[in-house]
């Protein structure tokens, strides 16, 4: 397998993913997106989109990178063992013990994590949220920037917060 990471999706996202990848030095490959022209030899953050999804070769590491819950989750199921299981965690979150997590998620800059915890996989938790002590959250979610959950909430799984 390629020892670069390739990004899918090219959105607002796409540039905050970049940041906290850079945070722990992973070699980013490039960017894929349906989106984009390849012809207009687009860049973002220095990283050229490659092309679209659908070109995507078999024996490439991704990171997903859509804040539309409904595709992440398509994309995690359908590209399974292609998708960095590792949780990428900014090293200015904040999370406390009895933390429990599944894999390949988001945690932002600026995010608190109570005691006790629990989240599935594919969740991107953005800049400045708030889970308080207890929350549970399924997997495919998106909770927004500055978002906070109270303690004891449960939120299954692919909402937008």
């Amino acid at each position: 397998m390629n020892s670069k990471i390739f990004i899918l999706g090219a959105g607002g996202h796409t540039r905050s993913l970049i940041n906290l990848l850079e945070h722990y030095n992973y070699a980013i490959g490039g960017i894929y997106d349906d989106n984009f022209d390849i012809a207009k030899n687009e860049v973002i953050n220095t990283y050229k989109v490659l092309g679209k999804l659908d070109e995507l070769e078999q024996d490439i590491l991704t990171v997903l990178s859509f804040g539309n819950a409904q595709k992440r989750k398509q994309l995690f199921l359908q590209l399974n063992n292609q998708v960095l299981e590792t949780n990428l965690i900014h090293p200015k979150a904040t999370i406390e013990k009895y933390f429990n997590s599944g894999s390949s998620n988001q945690i932002f800059a600026n995010v608190y994590i109570n005691s006790n915890v629990t989240i599935g996989s594919n969740n991107i938790i953005n800049t400045g949220s708030i889970l308080e002590h207890e929350v549970t959250i399924g997997s495919h979610n998106h909770v927004s920037v500055g978002s906070v959950i109270c303690g004891r909430v449960t939120i299954e799984n692919g909402w937008f917060i």
